[in-house]
């Protein structure tokens, strides 16, 4: 539910679970009981792209052709790494970084670093952050 696009769709669910808990369904339920969640930018990229491990993420990225088709994916299509919907680049917030000339970005959204640095943002783009 914490995505963009299912805002304000609780009651839908609940409604979803209460009819099937009626109808005999044994249900659990595992929820942060949060906003935020915790993970690495890297978990949003299509599974694809995170093939081979972090050299080979970056060889992707810094080819510029597959790296349109991973921006693609996770912006429009939908990455399996974000669940089959679009990244919105201004929830994403960042957290920590490992690279300490990078440290002036937690606590930023990754749309806001992006602008920061004085690269487009419309709908997030890649750049060296992620």
């Amino acid at each position: 539910m914490n995505f963009g696009v299912n805002k304000g769709r609780a009651p839908e669910l609940l409604a979803l679970l209460d009819e099937a808990l009626d109808a005999g369904a044994d249900i659990t339920l595992d929820t942060y009981p949060y906003t935020p969640g915790s993970t690495t930018l890297a978990a949003l990229l299509p599974s694809w792209a995170g093939e081979g491990g972090p050299e080979a993420v970056l060889a992707r990225l810094e080819d510029a052709d597959t790296a349109v088709r991973i921006r693609h994916h996770m912006e429009v299509v939908g990455a399996d790494g974000c669940h089959g919907v679009p990244v919105e680049w201004d929830t994403v917030e960042i957290s920590g970084v490992s690279d300490p000339a990078l440290a002036s970005y937690v606590g930023k959204t990754v749309r806001q670093s992006a602008e920061a640095r004085g690269e487009e943002s419309a709908q997030g783009r890649f750049n060296s952050i992620v």
